[in-house]
């Protein structure tokens, strides 16, 4: 049920693989997200395709917990097809089932001003 202040739930979506375990890493990170994460209600992963559960699903779950608000978090690198398209496609469609839901669909991870300095951080603490 709703752990925190606001009803409000992040659903992180990534691409999907056809391979389990890729999956699953995103899941875990998801989860360490949801842990340090003070503001949303929930934080659930979700797949575009190749995977489970896709946004539909992870929203039709959210509903039965009582959830009507939603941020779509792409974690994605560029703007491309899925980015400018298929995501806004499947928010659109979720707007016109559930118009009791509010829907904002979020920048997707490559807009992130500071991602450079992140990955040369990243690379930094990596032994050669």
């Amino acid at each position: 049920m709703m752990s925190k202040d606001n009803n409000t739930v992040l659903m992180i979506m990534a691409h999907g693989s056809r391979k389990i375990e890729a999956n699953q890493e995103f899941e875990q990170l998801t989860h360490r997200i949801a842990k340090q994460s003070h503001h949303y209600a929930e934080v659930k992963p979700c797949f575009l395709e190749l995977a489970s559960p896709s946004l539909a699903v992870a929203v039709e779950q959210s509903l039965l917990q009582g959830y009507t608000q939603f941020d779509v978090y792409p974690l994605f690198f560029n703007q491309g097809n899925h980015v400018v398209n298929d995501i806004p496609r499947q928010i659109a469609h979720l707007e016109e089932q559930y118009p009791q839901c509010t829907f904002r669909r979020l920048d997707y991870f490559g807009t992130y001003n500071q991602l450079g300095d992140q990955v040369l951080a990243h690379i930094a603490q990596q032994k050669f």
